[in-house]
C-alpha cells in the first residue's frame, strides 16, 4: 500500500509543470529500490500544489501503516536529470553544418541553373533545427531545475517531520548517597564502581513503609509545582510489576491531594509508543509526567543501584500558550531494527540526513553493551554525523561504572541524567528493546555547548 501511494504522489510532484503524453511503453521506477511498473500514464497537467500535497501525505500514510516509531523516508529519485551538452552541440559544429549545407545547395543551384532563392532552403532547415534544439534544451533544463526545487522541498518537509519535537518542562533525578549527579554525568570520579547503593530505609520496616515514602517525599515539591501551571496532569508510572505500580499509585494519590493537584495516574506500559504519539500529535493536552523508580525488594540481597526519575513533558503548543518553562526539547525518536543489517544502515543514514541535519552531536548515551555502543557510534559517524569531540566532557556517557549495576530498565534514568546535563546541547540517546534500537535526541535550549 505504501509503495503504491508513494508512486502516485511522486508522479504528482515530479511532473507538476510537465504535460505527460499517453504512452503504451512501460516505465520502471524505484522508490524504495523496489521494481514498480507504470503503464499508460494519462495526459494531465499537475499543479505545483500537488508537490506539497504529496510531501504532506507521504508521512501520514507511512505512519498509519508502519506505526510512528518506524521511519519510512523514501529515497528521492533523480527522475529528471539535466543532460550534459554533447561535444557536437557547439557553435562551431552548427556553423560548419550551415556552411556545408550552403555549399551543397550552391552546387545544386549552379549545376541545375535554377533560381538562387533555393539557397534559402538549407538555411531555413538549419534554422528550424537550431530552434527545435534550443526549445528542447530549454524544456529539459526547466524540467530539471523544477525537479531540483521539488527535491529540496521534499527534503525540507522530511527534515521538519524528522525534527518534530515535544517540550521537556522539568526533570528531577535522585540517586542514593554518596553518589553525586554531577560526578555521574561528567564521569569525573574514576569509575569502575562495583558497589550497589540503596536509598535509606529502616531495617525493621518493609519497603512499602520505609523505602517508598522516602522516594515519594523527594517528588512532593515537584508535584506541587505542577499546580502553578493550571493544566490537567497525567502521571505515567513506570514500575517493574503490578504490585509496585499499585504502591506508587497509592502514594501519589496521597501526595497529590496534599499538593492540591488533580492528577490522572496510569501505568506506563509502552513508553516508546507514548513518546511517538506525543510527537505526532503536537497539540496534545495537559502536562504528562513519566515517573520511574527502581527499588530492591530486599536490601540485604540487592541486585542493582536504586534510582528514581521524574520527567515532565508538554506539547510545544501548550508550552507556548501557557508560558511553561522549556528545559529542553525531545526530538522525534526512531526505531531501528537490529535484525536486518541493510535496513539498519539505511535507518542510521536517514536519521543522520534528516533528524541531525545541521546539528553537531555533543554527547551520546546508549543503554547497551559497550561493543554495541561503539558499533552504533561507528555507524552514525559513517552516515556523516558531526561530533563535537570536546575532551573536557565525555562524548560517550556510560553511567554504570560510576553508579554500580543498574536495573535492566534504566533508560528513563538515562533521560533524567541527560536532562540534568545542560553543559552539552545535542545529546543522542538509545536503548535496546524487542529487537530494536530506540534512538532520539534531547536538545538543551540554554546550553553553553
Amino acid at each position: 500500500i505504501e509503495s503504491q501511494n508513494l508512486r502516485i504522489f511522486y508522479a504528482m510532484s515530479v511532473f507538476f509543470s510537465i504535460r505527460l503524453k499517453r504512452s503504451s511503453e512501460k516505465h520502471r521506477t524505484g522508490v524504495f529500490g523496489q521494481s514498480v511498473w507504470l503503464e499508460k500514464i494519462p495526459e494531465i497537467k499537475f499543479g505545483k500544489t500537488f508537490g506539497f500535497f504529496a510531501v504532506i501525505l507521504i508521512p501520514f500514510i507511512s505512519n498509519q501503516y508502519l506505526k510512528i516509531m518506524y521511519w519510512s523516508i523514501p529515497d528521492i529519485p533523480d527522475t529528471i536529470v539535466a543532460r550534459k551538452n554533447s561535444k557536437w552541440n557547439t557553435p562551431w559544429v552548427w556553423l560548419t553544418v550551415l556552411a556545408l549545407l550552403f555549399i551543397a545547395a550552391l552546387i545544386v543551384v549552379l549545376w541545375l541553373k535554377i533560381s538562387p532563392f533555393y539557397l534559402l532552403i538549407p538555411v531555413g532547415v538549419w534554422g528550424a533545427a537550431l530552434l527545435y534544439r534550443f526549445i528542447l534544451s530549454m524544456n529539459r533544463s526547466a524540467a530539471a531545475d523544477a525537479w531540483e526545487t521539488e527535491k529540496s522541498n521534499i527534503r525540507k518537509k522530511w527534515t521538519d517531520w524528522a525534527q518534530r519535537s515535544i517540550v521537556l518542562v522539568d526533570s528531577h533525578t535522585i540517586l542514593p548517597e554518596p553518589l553525586s549527579l554531577p560526578d555521574v554525568i561528567t564521569q569525573a570520579s574514576g569509575g569502575r564502581n562495583a558497589d550497589l547503593f540503596l536509598f535509606p530505609r529502616d531495617e525493621d520496616e518493609d519497603l512499602w513503609r520505609s523505602g517508598y515514602p522516602y522516594v515519594a517525599e523527594h517528588f512532593y515539591q515537584k508535584l506541587s509545582e505542577l499546580a502553578e501551571y493550571r493544566q490537567p496532569v497525567t502521571l505515567h508510572i513506570d514500575a517493574p510489576d503490578e504490585e509496585a505500580y499499585l504502591n506508587w499509585q497509592q502514594r501519589f494519590e496521597e501526595i497529590s491531594e496534599m499538593a492540591g493537584v488533580r492528577a490522572t495516574i496510569k501505568p506506563l506500559s509502552d513508553g516508546e509508543s507514548l513518546m511517538g504519539d506525543w510527537v505526532e500529535n503536537r497539540q496534545f493536552e495537559g502536562i504528562h509526567v513519566i515517573f520511574s523508580a527502581w527499588l530492591n525488594e530486599d536490601a540485604s540481597d540487592a541486585e542493582f543501584t536504586e534510582n528514581a526519575t521524574w520527567l515532565v513533558f508538554a506539547s510545544p503548543y501548550a508550552a507556548k500558550q501557557n508560558k511553561l518553562p522549556v528545559k529542553a526539547v525531545l526530538q522525534r525518536p526512531i526505531a531501528i531494527s537490529l535484525s536486518d543489517e541493510t535496513a539498519q544502515n539505511k535507518s542510521f543514514g536517514h536519521y543522520a540526513d534528516y533528524a541531525l541535519k545541521n546539528r553537531t552531536v555533543h554527547a551520546a548515551w546508549f543503554t547497551a553493551p559497550p561493543k554495541d555502543t561503539q558499533q552504533y557510534v561507528g555507524k552514525l559517524r559513517q552516515a556523516g554525523v558531526s561530533w563535537n569531540d570536546n575532551f573536557d566532557l565525555p562524548l560517550i556517557h556510560t553511567p554504570e561504572p560510576y553508579t554500580g549495576q543498574l536495573p535492566r530498565e534504566s533508560h528513563w534514568l538515562t533521560l533524567g541524567l541527560m536532562a540534568e546535563n545542560s553543559d552539552q546541547q545535542n545529546q543522542l540517546f538509545g536503548w535496546q528493546k524487542d529487537g530494536n534500537l530506540y534512538m532520539g535526541c534531547l536538545i538543551h535550549q540554554n546550553s553553553a555547548a
